[in-house]
């Protein structure tokens, strides 16, 4: 099932995952302290990402003879 899953982090708090259609992790938080800021986290994560510009950072190689 794709979509945002908080889960527990022993001992640092909570994390999200952002999985694809056929469960394969895309993202992974950082530890918050509590379920609502992992939730603000994840809404940051939303608003930024639909306006967000894509940079290649210099010296990045290309994968599979693709070109950037």
């Amino acid at each position: 099932m794709d979509g945002w899953k908080i889960r527990v982090s022993l001992g640092t708090g909570f994390l999200f995952h952002l999985t694809g259609a056929e469960g394969t992790i895309i993202a992974v938080s950082p530890p918050f302290a509590t379920v609502q800021d992992a939730v603000a986290g994840i809404e940051a994560v939303r608003e930024n990402a639909a306006t967000g510009q894509i940079t290649i950072h210099p010296g990045t190689k290309p994968l599979l003879g693709r070109e950037f």
